[in-house]
């Protein structure tokens, strides 16, 4: 399992204006629990089943080919912290996980050891287990198709998307990206196995956006792949879409605005000549252009954005200082700089959920690194706005999302999130 690239000034992944706040976060999130489980990613996706939390590890490195320690799936009491259980921890082979899904008393995952999992949430008992064509590097996608039968669709970074019953792992649809080189069942497992252990691909990396593009009541799947994005039919896997954006989108999750037009798929291109920034605005599924809209300087989209873009328009981050999008108007507003916060390059990651701070709606993003120091920042923003409301230090560097979730079953909301030094927390979220 590969860390997100160091990248250069060129390419970084974010340009963060912030800096640390000198206040360390329990003293307002109060911590409730911590658990050693290993290295997480910012793809590393928990799965709470009752009080029950499943969060993947990395182990005690991400790129190992045959051993390693603490790597699989660990099953953390969401009421003390306590690690109840390891599943999927082999002793050979590559094991690291990052998303885990729940659907009932069932858990899904993939690995690195080219292997799709299922195993019972109560018993901890492997149901089964299907190989793939590479490392599976995301959260698992839940479909329900018409009729109401459920499937659950993972992909590979060699460019395979499967999607399988629940019930025993056989395949309902499969696609191949139009680069894939990679094992199909039918060939001799064991040496496609060997060969990719020794390469990293990047198609299909990061989870898919999922949304019924097409109106026929299944969610459909929009990928970026090798210098594309491609939309996939949930019922079918049917290609609906591959338009290119360029190479720079391999660790990014896609980002799509609802708009009165439809969905818009966002994405952007540098010209480096001109150290400015075009932001292409596409509707989905028909592929048609949008007029673009050209910031100054070198522009990245947040790996993950907000939760509702279409409300909060979208975090831009550029060499000149943030901006908000509002992808609707196309037009850009810059954001305020809070304090004495400096632009520099790190990686930003945003919650899938907001929550209330001090009355107020607020967007969770963590950086991984803070300007000068050796630890990441958990950043509030206002949801509607995207400005900074407050900054809180983390214990160290930290390449994750934050997660809320109801761990404990009380009916609050707490916050997650894995550090670098292996350790995954759990805060309350202060009810005022």
């Amino acid at each position: 399992m590969r860390r997100l690239p160091i990248l250069t000034s060129a390419v970084c992944a974010a340009v963060a204006a912030t800096t640390a706040s000198g206040q360390p976060i329990a003293e307002t999130f109060p911590l409730k629990w911590n658990a050693q489980i290993g290295c997480t990613s910012y793809r590393t996706e928990p799965a709470l089943v009752g009080t029950k939390v499943f969060v993947g590890s990395n182990g005690s490195h991400f790129n190992d080919f045959l051993m390693d320690s603490g790597n699989g799936v660990h099953v953390v009491s969401g009421m003390t912290g306590k690690v109840e259980r390891t599943i999927a921890a082999d002793a050979w082979g590559d094991v690291d996980v990052n998303g885990v899904l729940a659907v009932g008393d069932r858990v899904f995952f993939g690995n690195d050891n080219n292997e799709f999992l299922c195993y019972s949430a109560k018993d901890y008992r492997l149901i089964w287990r299907i190989p793939t064509s590479g490392d599976c590097e995301h959260v698992p996608t839940l479909v329900r198709r018409k009729g109401g039968d459920q499937i659950v669709v993972f992909a590979t970074e060699a460019g395979e998307v499967r999607a399988v019953r629940p019930s025993d792992g056989s395949t309902v649809w499969v696609h191949y990206s139009e680069e894939f080189d990679g094992w199909k069942p039918g060939s001799t497992h064991f040496v496609y196995k060997v060969a990719s252990a020794m390469t990293s691909g990047t198609t299909y990396f990061d989870p898919p956006h999922v949304q019924d593009l097409t109106g026929d009541g299944v969610v459909d799947l929009v990928y970026y792949g090798e210098g594309a994005a491609v939309c996939l039919s949930g019922a079918t896997g049917e290609v609906l879409l591959r338009h290119p954006v360029g190479s720079y989108f391999h660790y990014q999750r896609p980002t799509v605005v609802n708009l009165p037009q439809g969905p818009v798929l966002l994405t952007r291109k540098h010209h480096q000549s001109l150290d400015k920034t075009t932001l292409h605005r596409t509707l989905l599924p028909s592929g048609k252009a949008l007029a673009a809209t050209l910031v100054e300087g070198y522009c990245a989209l947040e790996t993950y954005s907000a939760p509702r873009p279409d409300q909060s328009g979208v975090l831009v981050r550029t060499n000149k200082g943030p901006h908000r999008f509002d992808v609707a108007a196309g037009t850009t507003v810059p954001l305020p700089v809070a304090g004495s916060n400096k632009n520099y390059y790190s990686k930003c990651f945003m919650g899938a959920r907001t929550a209330t701070y001090r009355g107020r709606e607020v967007l969770l993003q963590i950086v991984e690194t803070a300007h000068g120091a050796e630890h990441g920042l958990l950043e509030l923003l206002d949801a509607a706005t995207l400005h900074h409301v407050a900054s809180f230090d983390l214990p160290t560097r930290c390449e994750s999302r934050p997660h809320l979730l109801d761990v404990d079953g009380d009916g609050a909301l707490e916050l997650l999130y894995g550090c670098a030094n292996g350790v995954f927390y759990c805060h309350e979220i202060p009810a005022k």
